[in-house]
């Protein structure tokens, strides 16, 4: 699993990429009370966040071309890497 902060639209996001694209976690989880905050808080959730990352990829794959929830990596600005 890669996991990535976009720009999409001038907001920062978290994303998965899978392929070409990137999943937008928060399109993908819908109840924001699930979401992380951050790339860092996704990966200080430990193996239930990651759980439930997955259990979103999973949902999300079938409806690859939904564009409310995939990204193509070309329409957007992957930020950095953490240092």
């Amino acid at each position: 699993m890669k996991i990535a902060t976009y720009d999409c639209d001038g907001v920062t996001r978290i994303g998965i990429v899978h392929d070409d694209a990137v999943l937008d976690l928060a399109s993908a989880f819908g109840d924001a009370a699930f979401l992380p905050g951050s790339v860092l808080e996704l990966i200080a959730g430990g193996d239930a966040m990651l759980a439930q990352v997955q259990e979103a990829l999973d949902r999300a794959s079938a409806r690859r071309n939904d564009h409310t929830l995939w990204r193509r990596i070309r329409e957007t600005k992957v930020l950095g890497p953490i240092r």
